[in-house]
């Protein structure tokens, strides 16, 4: 028996991204090869165009010679979710047009590559009655439901290679330099591109030594050796329960970032990895160290030699890494449960 057209349509809304074309031919080359009598329909511009009803039937041509063409070959605005369901002068909503055309185009599916915004978006088309694949499109990696979405890793690579040029003229003018990134309400971006640039070693002391003598009075010798040396994400559930147990660890990392890079000139050279291990088993230390003495590739690539240390980087490393975390931690925990901010047990590990 002939089997019908399997008409799939796609759009791509929102921001550009990279890798929006590259999944865009990976789909077109999956269906083609492996969907019987498919035809795919590029709908221009996002949602606006399947609101407007402007698409065109795509050809096998179409998806040859675009892997590593940036933005997007179909197009793309943005729709914002908040109007698709307002009705105009006409009592009539963009989520109704957009299912109109949906039935209009013959469409037996509709293929969206999107963040946050389109993803809710298709939710409104399924519960419609619309067969939808979302794909997980934005640098900002916070779709529910995946682990890295794509766009994800190459913002990571240009943000760190900017983190990295700004290196050299901090050094040489003696400065720190605060650095903004995009992520929308999430912070992974600026996470994994600090990581990356070797900018976490002061604050994940601060965190990690921080709460181990924030919390000593809940938790003694133990939670001391497991946070201190181990991990302070073991107080998560704490964190989300008063959020403001977090602060003396920030107020401490705000203080000992700029003495790490201002005063004592303290740079992550060893193994990436290091910078966001802090004390954990002394990994983020071993990095600094092994960064004086035999620097990686990257860091002799900007710059970066081979030294002997002496008392001064000691110092600084031992003040940055422990000293000033417990004091400093210590300190300000005292003045926040003074102010009842943190209560007893507040700090206390299951």
């Amino acid at each position: 028996m002939e089997v019908g057209i399997v008409k799939i349509g796609i759009l791509t809304s929102g921001g550009d991204c990279p890798g929006l074309n590259a999944v865009i031919r990976g789909f077109a080359k999956y269906a083609y090869e492996n969907i019987k009598n498919v035809q795919l329909v590029g709908i221009a511009d996002g949602y606006g165009g399947l609101i407007h009803n402007e698409f065109r039937l795509m050809k096998e041509q179409d998806f040859v010679g675009i892997l590593n063409v940036g933005g997007t070959i179909l197009g793309t605005s943005r729709q914002p979710f908040k109007l698709m369901t307002v009705e105009d002068d006409n009592s009539v909503t963009r989520l109704d047009l957009m299912k109109q055309n949906y039935k209009k185009m013959g469409l037996d599916c509709l293929l969206t590559l999107g963040g946050a915004g389109t993803h809710k978006t298709a939710a409104l088309l399924s519960a419609e009655g619309c067969n939808v694949i979302g794909l997980p499109k934005t640098i900002d990696n916070d779709i529910w439901g995946t682990d890295v979405t794509f766009g994800f890793h190459s913002a990571v690579d240009i943000a760190t290679e900017c983190i990295d040029r700004i290196h050299t003229t901090a050094a040489s003018h003696g400065r720190t330099m605060l650095v903004e990134i995009m992520g929308n309400k999430a912070g992974w971006l600026t996470l994994y591109a600090g990581l990356a640039g070797g900018a976490a070693v002061a604050g994940c002391c601060a965190n990690m030594v921080g709460f181990a003598v924030l919390s000593f009075r809940e938790n003694r010798w133990g939670g001391l050796v497991s946070q201190g040396i181990g991990t302070s994400m073991l107080q998560m559930g704490n964190i989300v329960k008063n959020p403001r147990i977090w602060l003396p660890a920030i107020l401490t990392s705000a203080i000992t970032g700029p003495i790490a890079t201002c005063v004592f000139r303290l740079e992550m050279n060893g193994p990436p990895v290091s910078a966001g291990m802090g004390t954990c088993g002394l990994v983020g230390q071993i990095g600094v160290w092994t960064g004086w003495v035999a620097p990686s590739e990257q860091a002799v690539a900007n710059g970066a030699a081979a030294i002997v240390p002496g008392a001064f980087q000691w110092a600084g490393l031992i003040l940055i890494s422990f000293v000033l975390p417990a004091v400093l931690c210590w300190a300000f925990g005292s003045w926040f449960r003074k102010r009842g901010w943190i209560k007893e047990g507040d700090l206390k590990l299951e």
